[in-house]
């Protein structure tokens, strides 16, 4: 299930973060998918492998310096909807940083903290 509207747990070869304001742009040669984190905007160039009922699987290509700048597989990118159970027990001590994180009732209400807060971090697209 791929929605803008929705707070992402993105797990990628050498790192993980939150993912927020998710745009996919598919062309017929070229497609990236752009979104926030806290810190910053990001994009990644690939393709979507495939949607889950969670989220999606998006295959990362990065230009590669030692073959010309061709784009070679980077691995596997997984977006997974963030739960609240998932935030609480993985991601609430990670932003520890955050001043004053309220405890949020329902997903609906992690996702509009976020976006309210970084959905301007960077502009990746």
């Amino acid at each position: 299930m791929i929605d803008n509207k929705v707070l992402y747990e993105v797990i990628a070869p050498d790192f993980e973060t939150l993912a927020i304001c998710l745009v996919i742009r598919k062309g017929p040669d070229y497609s990236w998918v752009g979104f926030h984190d806290t810190r910053r905007g990001n994009m990644m160039d690939g393709k979507l492998i495939e949607e889950t009922v969670d989220g999606f699987i998006w295959e990362w290509s990065i230009q590669d310096e030692k073959a010309n700048y061709a784009l070679r597989v980077a691995g596997q990118v997984v977006f997974r909807m963030m739960t609240m159970d998932r935030f609480e027990e993985k991601w609430r001590e990670k932003l520890s940083t955050e001043k004053n994180l309220p405890r949020f009732k329902e997903e609906k209400e992690l996702w509009a903290y976020f976006a309210e807060r970084y959905e301007k971090a960077g502009y990746p697209y």
